[in-house]
């Protein structure tokens, strides 16, 4: 397992393999030699190495392995999982880590409830995780040796598909997706689809359920790609919608009053000073978010193709002055496009008194 480190070491695992399929180069006369799969108990946590198609056995066991939240640390050297370790089914989860070279699990929870989804911390010091400890599954972290456990949220209902990445913990809620700091504050609803959570052929309501793919995080923010569509699949807003485009932004409370005054007197009049067909006007929030100050612009456009003459055809790259980039201590390199499906009026939208500089922060 000397290959499975790092970066290569996440690609180099599979799990729960059931059968495995080789010949993934051309095809010729002579038969592909047939690779096995060792087999233990019930359930296993496999290594497969990528330039032989060799399959290894990490873990195996009699009892349920939730290893659709299987996480690999940073070094690449060690695993952890969720596993019923007291009865054979889920409500006896608990969290284990195991090494990739196999050798045994190590029991990191011991208690009556289910904990389950566990994720490293990007420095490997800590396991984010779900636990029904009260009256739903909430977010919880603990020491990599499982002390110091504690609740980080509840947001009121089930928390779910818990991920951390950078210097945020993404979860899912409500079937939106969320995000938070590492120390719980700053909790925000990151996506709201429209129909969030009502129900319609498929077998799961409306809504976003996977901040693994729906953000992808940076050194300068958060990208966000909203993934909301009744066949759980992405939703891009259609061409003859009305679209809202969202963008946030923070600044420190030291820069927030000279980037707001920087948007009124010339981001904004720049952006009306461009004469874009079909643009309807931007609106702007503020708030207080913990140690920095949230910013938030609403652009209103009469469709998709309004949009790009405003942003490019790509049109979800967030355009951000220089100026805006002095100021801002971090932002969203993505913007958010949703279609409106009830429009509301659109009071004095567009603001500005002078001509300026041709950019958003949308």
């Amino acid at each position: 397992m000397s290959e499975c480190r790092g970066i290569a070491g996440a690609r180099c695992l599979w799990t729960a393999i059931l059968s495995l399929a080789v010949g993934c180069g051309d095809t010729g006369t002579e038969a592909e030699e047939e690779k096995s799969v060792p087999r233990e108990g019930r359930y296993g946590i496999y290594a497969l190495r990528l330039s032989t198609q060799d399959v290894s056995l990490i873990h195996s066991s009699s009892s349920q392995v939730f290893t659709s939240s299987l996480s690999l640390n940073s070094r690449g050297d060690t695993l952890v999982f969720a596993q019923a370790m007291d009865c054979p089914d889920n409500a006896c989860m608990e969290i284990a880590v195991v090494g990739v070279g196999g050798g045994g699990i190590r029991r990191v929870t011991s208690n009556q409830f289910w904990d389950l989804y566990p994720v490293w911390s990007p420095d490997d010091r800590q396991i984010a995780f779900l636990s029904w400890r009260e009256a739903d599954l909430d977010v919880h972290v603990m020491n990599a040796d499982g002390t110091a456990a504690r609740r980080l949220y509840d947001s009121g209902n089930h928390d779910a598909d818990v991920h951390w990445s950078g210097d945020l913990i993404v979860f899912t809620s409500g079937c939106r997706i969320w995000s938070m700091n590492p120390d719980g504050t700053s909790p925000r609803v990151m996506t709201n689809s429209p129909r969030a959570c009502q129900w319609g052929t498929a077998n799961l309501p409306f809504g976003d359920y996977d901040p693994r793919s729906a953000m992808r995080l940076s050194s300068h923010g958060m990208t966000r790609r909203c993934t909301s569509s009744a066949s759980g699949g992405s939703e891009s807003p259609k061409e003859d919608h009305m679209i809202c485009r969202i963008w946030h932004g923070w600044t420190t409370p030291e820069n927030a009053a000279a980037y707001e005054q920087l948007l009124r007197s010339e981001i904004f009049a720049g952006i009306a000073h461009r004469g874009i067909s079909g643009y309807r006007g931007i609106q702007l929030l503020r708030r207080e978010d913990g140690q920095d100050v949230e910013f938030i612009t609403l652009m209103w456009f009469d469709d998709l193709t309004a949009v790009r003459e405003f942003a490019g055809e790509d049109h979800e790259v967030a355009v951000v002055p220089a100026a805006a980039r002095a100021v801002l201590s971090r932002f969203d390199q993505r913007s958010a496009h949703y279609p409106v499906i009830v429009p509301g009026p659109l009071s004095d939208a567009t603001t500005g008194v002078s001509p300026g500089t041709e950019a958003e922060h949308s």
